[in-house]
Formats: C-alpha cells, sequence, structure tokens
C-alpha cells in the first residue's frame, strides 16, 4: 500500500475508522462528510451533467387516443378504431391521407426531436458520463471543487465513451427483445382484435385476450428482473473507464462485473437506504430537491467503489486487473 497515501479529512471532524461491517450508514456518512466542504461545486457539477446527458434519464413515451384537430379550417377527427382498423388492413396511406399539413409537421418535429435527443445522449452525453464519474472519484480523493473535469473526457477517452454508452444501451436492448416481440407478435394482436370487436367480443377472443395479458406481465417482469441484476452486474463499468481510459470498453464491463461479484446487495441496499429522502424530496418539494439529493447519492456510491476496489492499494498496482482473482480482498 502506498505509504504516502492518507485518507480524506475534514478540518472539523476527521475521517473516523471504518467499522468492521461496512454498511449502508457508514457510506451516507462518508458521503456527508466529502460533500461538507465542496457541496454546492457538487450541486453545479450534477446540473451540468444532467443537462449535457451526463445522467441517465427517463424515454420518451406516446399516448394515442381519439383525437380532434382543427387547422386552416381543416377538421381531422382521428379514432383509436380507424388507427387499428388502418394498421390492420395495411391501408395506411388512407389515414395519411386525412392528417392536416399542421399535424404532419408535429409529428416530423416529434421525429426530429427524438433523433436529436438520441444523438445528443450518444456523442455528448457519452464523455459526460465519464467526466461525472471522475468528478465523483475527485469528491472521494479531496478535489471537489475542479468542475472542469467534467469535460476532460471530450478530449480524452472520446471515442471509448461512445462505444461503452453504446455496448451498454445494446446489452439492455439484448435483453429487452423477448418482451418486444411478446408484445408485437402476440399481445397487440389480441389487443388490436378486442378493440375492433368491441362489445362483440366472443368467449374465445376474452379468453386469448387474458392470455396474452398474462403472458405479457410475466415477461415483462421477467425483462425488468433480468435488466436489474444486469445493470448492478455493469453498475461502475463507467467509473472504471472514467479513473482507467487506457483500457478497451469490453474491459470496463468485465471489470465491473467482476468487481460487482458479491457487491450487488451491499449495493442495493446503500442506494435503497435513500428512499425515504427521495419520497421526501419528490413530493414536498415538487421534484426540485432531487437536484440537492443526487450530489449524496452518487458520492455515497462513489465511496462505495472506493472502498470494494480497494483503491488505496491499488495506486501503485495495475489495477485494475483483467484477471478477476485479483479483486479479492483479504
Amino acid at each position: 500500500m502506498d505509504q504516502n497515501y492518507q485518507p480524506y479529512q475534514n478540518e472539523q471532524q476527521p475521517y473516523q475508522q471504518a467499522p468492521a461491517v461496512k454498511n449502508a450508514a457508514y457510506y451516507r456518512a462518508r458521503a456527508r462528510q466529502i460533500l461538507r466542504p465542496c457541496y454546492w461545486y457538487a450541486v453545479l457539477a450534477f446540473l451540468l451533467a444532467a443537462l449535457l446527458g451526463g445522467i441517465s434519464s427517463g424515454g420518451v413515451s406516446f399516448n394515442f387516443s381519439d383525437t380532434t384537430v382543427d387547422s386552416n379550417g381543416v377538421k381531422v377527427n382521428i379514432s383509436a378504431e380507424e388507427l387499428l382498423e388502418a394498421v390492420r388492413g395495411g391501408d395506411v396511406s388512407a389515414l395519411l391521407g386525412e392528417i392536416s399539413p399542421f399535424v404532419a409537421i408535429m409529428l416530423g418535429a416529434v421525429v426530429i426531436g427524438m433523433v436529436f435527443s438520441i444523438l445528443f445522449s450518444i456523442f455528448v452525453g457519452s464523455p459526460m458520463k465519464l467526466g461525472y464519474q471522475r468528478y465523483n472519484l475527485n469528491m472521494v480523493d479531496g478535489n471537489g471543487k475542479d468542475l472542469g473535469v467534467l469535460f476532460g473526457y471530450f478530449k480524452r477517452g472520446y471515442g471509448k465513451s461512445i462505444a461503452l454508452n453504446l455496448l451498454y444501451g445494446a446489452i439492455m436492448l439484448v435483453t429487452s427483445l423477448p418482451m418486444l416481440a411478446v408484445m408485437l407478435l402476440w399481445f397487440m394482436p389480441a389487443v388490436f382484435d378486442a378493440a375492433v370487436a368491441g362489445g362483440d367480443m366472443t368467449g374465445g377472443m376474452i379468453a386469448s385476450l387474458l392470455l396474452s395479458v398474462f403472458v405479457f406481465l410475466a415477461v415483462t417482469v421477467a425483462t425488468v428482473v433480468v435488466q436489474i441484476l444486469i445493470e448492478y452486474r455493469y453498475a461502475f463499468c463507467f467509473m472504471i473507464l472514467a479513473e482507467y481510459p487506457e483500457m478497451r470498453a469490453t474491459d470496463a464491463l468485465r471489470n465491473s462485473a467482476s468487481l460487482m461479484r458479491g457487491n450487488k446487495w451491499r449495493l442495493f441496499c446503500l442506494q435503497i437506504s435513500f428512499i425515504g429522502w427521495i419520497l421526501l424530496a419528490a413530493c414536498c418539494t415538487c421534484g426540485i430537491g432531487i437536484v440537492f439529493l443526487s450530489p449524496y447519492m452518487y458520492v455515497a456510491q462513489a465511496a462505495f467503489y472506493d472502498d470494494i476496489a480497494n483503491r488505496a492499494a491499488a495506486r501503485e498496482t495495475e489495477f485494475p486487473s483483467l484477471n478477476p482473482d485479483d479483486y479479492v480482498v483479504d
């Protein structure tokens, strides 16, 4: 171990000796200690990372229902049944002919917005993810006031950050394919039949619809469970690549999988321990409090990574090794 390495210390309260069993309370306490001298820097870093795609966010949803649009004196009324019948009959061109230019422009704007969002998340969000992870590690190391590190990976490791982001997204997409297949090949046709039939549904159609709903829900639950396990398996792939940008994206995934072996439950317990604060921030502040809570959560996870990766002992080694056995800490 590096003899010159000293744990992070705060002037008012020195770093406390870790307990025998490092639980969620320990990492939360360490995060609070780390944040004291640079909390507002951490909030600003979070806002910058969030605005530039460095933090994962929700997807885009669409709601199709009966819609009436009046544009330039042209009234368009598209019902759900007409949409279903047009799709099933393959006569989509007739349906599109009833859409006004205004609606067509709006749909085109939505498509362009989606494409721009995807490209932005790939080419800007990817290096920002690494930059934000590096910033959190710097905070653990006692240097939380350097915001320039957020943008450091636009030059160093830019291509690898994109490759890792795409690989991670591809893995999550592949795991969702069974759910998409069931939805498109079984669930949606059953729903179409039920919508077109309306009140004239037969017993066989009702049974088929109920079975398709049950199968779809079962596959969806299984997919969510698998994706959660994958997320925990690769929880620190971006942080590893941020710390060691010389390695390949595939090696970052492999090292994260090795590092999280036996630690998935501990990370889950750490994350779930914030549930009270999350509910308080979301409900009592209309979600604004999440901005001020998130740095606390991310720094606690960085402290968790710092511990399980044994970074103090690895400063003079070739860590992270590609041999999973090298991650075993006696």
